[in-house]
């Protein structure tokens, strides 16, 4: 057993950093500072300018539990002026696009739109336009952070998407859960990824920027058609675990650009642990991948890229072996124990 430099704490060789003051244990590390990171961190940052900081002077409620969870660097100071920035550079993408795919008509008292997705509200909404406008700013903030991390893009047969904030006959409310993903084809025939969110009955902080439940379930449309989660419980416990670890990427305060950095680690202790929850068992998953066999955001793109390359045909143990492939390592007792295989 050995011992941490920085605060002594007892600590296995196999494990990156300190499970006690998350001191990083590798001295030789080429995971930082990669060019992959990099490129993440440039393209978060471009689109980071266009939607500018932001505060947020609507607040809607507290937080349903005790979690203080800030997801942003930035504040909002004129949600008006981002939506004019964020429609000003779709202007310009307009240009080299064609709409082959357009949506179809609807009564809706909010419909706005990029090249990506389009947010709607049905009429009545039971929502403010304020509220609206920041749900609209964090979707866009996360397709193009996802983009930057995974080097991949959502599958071209469920684009563009479409986000309902609340319920209508196209998002139907399904009990304990307040946010979903699937796809549906839409009135004029097309088959489009579709986020229901009900974001007049969640009630979290708006104060935060920009907010974890749009980024969860924007995460699942990048693994659409290529990470298996339909075949059972190891699916869904790779499907959830791999959009936990994704999201995790936005929490604000991660210096080392790494998920297994501490806070981390606090995060997922306040969040609780429940063995019935893929969600839970998932995000430990990969965890502990990332601690014991170093899988960590700059193996994402290496993932997502043979996953692409396969087009959705892979099952849960060809995905292990996938993982395997990258780290250089058996990790299967891992998903394993998690259920996954």
């Amino acid at each position: 057993m050995a011992k941490c430099p920085k605060c002594g704490e007892d600590i296995s060789k196999k494990h990156k950093f300190c499970d006690k003051c998350g001191e990083k244990l590798v001295k030789e590390s080429k995971r930082i500072f990669t060019p992959n990171i990099i490129a993440i961190i440039f393209v978060a940052f471009v689109f980071i300018g266009l939607i500018s900081a932001v505060t947020i002077f609507l607040n809607q409620g507290s937080p349903n539990n005790e979690l203080d969870l800030v997801l942003s660097e930035e504040k909002v100071l004129d949600i008006r002026q981002q939506i004019k920035e964020i429609k000003s550079f779709e202007e310009k993408r307009l240009g080299g696009v064609s709409n082959t795919k357009p949506f179809a008509d609807g009564n809706y008292a909010y419909d706005e739109r990029t090249v990506d997705f389009r947010l709607v509200c049905t009429h009545p909404c039971p929502l403010s336009k304020d509220i609206l406008d920041q749900e609209f700013a964090a979707i866009s903030y996360a397709v193009s952070t996802a983009r930057g991390l995974t080097k991949t893009d959502i599958d071209d047969s469920i684009m563009p998407f479409e986000v309902h904030a609340s319920e209508d006959e196209v998002c139907p409310m399904i009990p304990s859960a307040l946010a979903y993903m699937n796809t549906f084809t839409d009135g004029s025939g097309y088959t489009r990824g579709k986020l229901c969110f009900f974001f007049d009955k969640l009630n979290y902080n708006r104060d935060k920027f920009p907010y974890s439940t749009s980024i969860h379930e924007v995460m699942h449309l990048f693994e659409v058609n290529k990470v298996p989660h339909d075949s059972g419980v190891g699916g869904s416990v790779l499907w959830e675990g791999l959009s936990e670890m994704m999201e995790s990427f936005f929490l604000k305060g991660n210096e080392m650009n790494s998920f297994c950095w501490n806070g981390n680690k606090w995060w997922l202790t306040e969040l609780g642990y429940n063995p019935h929850d893929s969600h839970d068992v998932g995000r430990n998953l990969f965890f502990e991948l990332c601690n014991d066999y170093g899988f960590d955001y700059d193996s994402l793109p290496t993932l997502f890229r043979e996953l692409d390359r396969r087009g959705g045909d892979t099952n849960e143990g060809e995905f292990v072996n996938i993982v395997n492939n990258i780290v250089g390592s058996d990790t299967s007792h891992i998903f394993r124990n998690a259920g996954v295989i």
